[in-house]
């Protein structure tokens, strides 16, 4: 047999339990048989059953796909005679394109590879952690859900260590897959980001290489556009200290520390910063070059005012969100 590399699909620990919701699309959406198109690395000629995901076409091993799945199993066995082709038969799944090969590459590659490769992105994460979720496949779900954690953590001294993610794709698809795989931790971080998208991008979702829309459900879509406003407020409340900047007993240069303190709200304006409901984003760029310029002692005292203001945010992050998580950070 012959096999490809995992390929992304797109450019951008709660118990499993078997899905139900495993079904094939309406007959009135089959494309055609002349409209499929054989998948170029996974056609093997002693393959026994063929699965097909929109137009392209996968033929494979039924003793490969029992083997790892048990929803598979069960769905090859109910679609064993409702439809043939060249001998085998043909099981057709909701899944996009990018889904079904990547699923067919964890197979017929060696899933070993994911303990090892650090290097996946993020929507190969998602692609992977939606078929292991929707075939219950243990290690596929394990996987996602780790990577999950790590892209969006409980934690505020973790979270503002991690890398912050802007591709609505990525965002919106990782909502998406903690729903449905019940990792709600993951979500107060998730939605936070997502309410730095556009609010275009939010309401019309967004679309993969392979054309499968991604949107935010409509109860999600509301705690975005809720939070994005309690964020704002409570940014407003928070960044109250910026008024009252004063230097201390510990300074070395009070007249230059003085009068950059004073400016500092006019450039926190000037940043957009005040209105942003990215609240929980490092200070950067001209505000720094400000502080660079402080003494070192108040230097720090403002640096320790505005950790201490997004921190403050971050406590309350899961009810800005609307998410309840239990044990989240006080």
């Amino acid at each position: 047999m012959t096999s490809a590399p995992l390929e992304a699909s797109t450019t951008l620990r709660k118990r499993a339990r078997v899905n139900s919701d495993v079904s094939a699309p309406r007959r009135n959406d089959f494309p055609k048989v002349e409209e499929i198109e054989h998948h170029g690395s996974f056609w093997f000629d002693d393959g026994d059953v063929i699965l097909v995901a929109g137009t392209t076409a996968v033929r494979v091993h039924a003793s490969v796909l029992s083997r790892q799945s048990n929803i598979l199993r069960d769905l090859l066995t109910r679609n064993r005679d409702t439809e043939m082709m060249g001998g085998c038969a043909v099981v057709r799944l909701s899944d996009s394109v990018g889904d079904l090969t990547n699923l067919m590459s964890t197979f017929y590659e060696s899933k070993h590879f994911l303990a090892v490769n650090d290097d996946v992105s993020r929507n190969l994460v998602l692609s992977l952690g939606r078929v292991g979720h929707k075939y219950n496949i243990e290690y596929l779900r394990a996987y996602a859900i780790d990577k999950l954690k790590a892209y969006f953590p409980s934690t505020f001294d973790e979270f503002i260590e991690s890398d912050f993610e802007d591709d609505p794709e990525t965002l919106i698809g990782a909502v998406n897959l903690a729903r449905s795989m019940g990792v709600v931790s993951v979500l107060p971080a998730a939605l936070y980001q997502c309410t730095v998208l556009r609010v275009k991008e939010l309401l019309d979702g967004v679309r993969r290489d392979d054309g499968t829309v991604d949107r935010l459900s409509s109860e999600d879509l509301s705690r975005c556009l809720n939070g994005r406003r309690q964020l704002r407020h409570a940014n407003n409340i928070g960044t109250a200290w910026l008024f009252n900047l004063k230097t201390g007993k510990e300074c070395s240069s009070k007249d230059i520390c003085l009068r950059i303190l004073r400016r500092l709200p006019e450039q926190w304006h000037t940043l957009g910063w005040f209105t942003t409901s990215a609240v929980l984003s490092v200070a950067e760029g001209a505000f720094l070059t400000l502080l660079n310029d402080l003494c070192a002692y108040c230097k720090a005292q403002v640096e320790e005012n505005e950790r201490d203001g997004r921190r403050k945010i971050w406590v309350s992050l899961p009810q800005y969100m609307g998410v309840k998580v239990e044990g989240w950070e006080t």
